[in-house]
């Protein structure tokens, strides 16, 4: 339950992140360079986590995800 709760959480972030990329550039999901502005996004979010032990594994985890 925790897991489908924490899966919940993710994707509507990711999404709301997806949604603020083609506000603020135009792009679309399938355009060329599109996943690389989400991605550049999400690191910039979790940035000041990296600094926390295995806060760097977190940001990647996320990215993968």
């Amino acid at each position: 339950m925790v897991v489908s709760a924490l899966i919940a959480i993710l994707e509507g972030w990711i999404n709301k992140i997806q949604q603020e990329v083609v506000k603020n550039t135009g792009m679309r999901p399938n355009d060329e360079g599109f996943d690389d502005r989400v991605e550049a996004k999400i690191r910039e979010v979790v940035q000041y986590i990296e600094e926390l032990v295995h806060g760097f594994d977190f940001g990647n985890v996320i990215i993968a995800y």
